[in-house]
Order: structure tokens, then sequence, then C-alpha cells
């Protein structure tokens, strides 16, 4: 999962697998659930169909969830996600009240409404279930708005309304700055050096001293053509050619 959602790799481009390793191990130690006030219930998606923790993370209430209908079953298969249960409002209401809860509270899905409060109890006249999402425009597709729940010293809930914000500039494939723009100042600047060098032919730069263009002397255009052909074996050659284009002096 931390590899398939990037989590990995970057750890451990950025920072160590030792990180990695330790932040894993912190996630695992991590509650599945949290009781709140000795009322509220708070986890990812809500009670199982059977174990203690099985489905824990992925139930959804059911479409029908808020009518009154209670033929409907207490779970079904989630044919949607293609695992985990639907579950009824009256399979949330029996276990609230086997529990002595007031309500449970999950973020399993995006509420396009920031919150949802679902069908009340009869019992406590408070919502047996409220949806509420955490991350603001999730996948950057949704536009919601993220919300948390505060509960104060009264024992008040409030919503609190977070709004997304744009994204820091990242670099494709974790490059960094330096990475990035070395290859152009290598591509620009072998340009730049290339069009000085092309500005002159070598006639004219030996005219330019007073000196004669001796690239027409048998012996030096024999030099060039070995040079052509990739020949150039010995420094004294190299050397020749060098002070013939280049108007390296005699050393």
């Amino acid at each position: 999962m931390t590899k398939a959602f990037q989590y990995k790799p970057e750890d451990k481009i950025y920072c160590s697998m030792t990180l990695y390793d330790a932040c894993i191990h912190a996630f695992d130690a991590l509650p599945i659930c949290a009781l709140v006030d000795s009322r509220f219930l708070c986890m990812h998606a809500e009670s199982p169909h059977s174990g203690p923790l099985c489905d824990v993370l992925l139930c959804d209430p059911s479409e029908k969830f808020d009518d009154i209908d209670e033929e409907q079953p207490d779970f079904k298969p989630n044919d949607v996600r293609g695992c985990a249960y639907f579950f009824s409002y009256y399979a949330c209401r029996d276990f609230l009240l086997r529990n002595n809860l007031l309500s449970i509270i999950r973020g399993h899905e995006v509420q396009k409404d920031d919150v949802r409060f679902f069908r009340k109890s009869s019992r406590t006249n408070f919502p047996v279930i409220v949806s509420l999402f955490s991350a603001p425009n999730y996948c950057d597709t949704y536009n919601n708005v993220a919300v948390t729940l505060r509960l104060d010293a009264n024992q008040h809930l409030s919503v609190i309304h977070i709004e997304a914000h744009s994204h820091p500039f990242v670099l494709p494939n974790y490059e960094n700055g330096f990475q990035f723009g070395e290859r152009f100042i290598l591509y620009y600047t072998t340009h730049l050096l290339l069009s000085i060098f092309n500005m002159y032919s070598p006639e004219e730069l030996a005219a330019e001293d007073g000196r004669k263009d001796k690239t027409d002397r048998p012996d030096i255009q024999a030099l060039v053509n070995e040079a052509e052909k990739e020949r150039i074996k010995n420094y004294d050659q190299a050397i020749q050619l060098d002070q013939i284009f280049e108007r390296r002096p005699n050393t």
C-alpha cells in the first residue's frame, strides 16, 4: 500500500529506509478506533459483520439507511467496493444500544456537503452515524471541504471546516532544483560556446593576427584528413591541430 501511494519511494529518496521502518512500526501501533467521552465511537468505517476487527475499515451505510424500512437486512455484501458490507440503520442502532453509545463518527467516504448527519435515533434524538472527511479536495477531483468535529468542555459538538489549498510545486521523479537545472545549464552553455566558436572561420582567425592560413599546406591538410578519419593517435598530432584551429601558442 505504501509503495502504491508513493510513500515508500518518497521516504527512501528524501530520508532513509530506517525512518520508513520506524514510521511503519508507529502506524502498526495506532488504534483501530477510539472511544471519545464514553459516548462516541470514532472509527474509519463501521461496526463489523462478525469478529472484533472484520470489515471495521471498509463497511458503508446502505443506500436506504435513512429510510424507515424494517424489512431491509442488517448487513448485505458491498457489491460497489467488492468487499466488506453495507449496514442498515437498524444494525447500527442495535449496536449502539448494546454498547451504551450515542453515535458512531466515521470518515470512510468523501462527503460533498462537508459532513453528513444520518438518521436520528428515536431513543436519543441524535444521529446514529456522523460521516465526515478530513482531506479537502480529495484526489484533486472532488472539490470537497474537509471537516473535523470539536467536542468542547460543555460536551457540545462543533464543525470545523478546512479549505483546500494549492499544492507546492514539486519536480517530477523526486528531482531537486540543482539536478533539474544542471542539464539545461550544460545544454545552453555548450550551444553558446559553439555559437561563439562558429562565428569565425580558421582563415579569419589566422588573418586577424596577421598570420597566413596554414590549412592549405599539404602536410597540414594531411593531418586534417587524418583527424576527420579519427586517426589522430598521439599527443604531438593533437597539439598541432590545436595550434592550427585554436591558435594555441607554441610551447
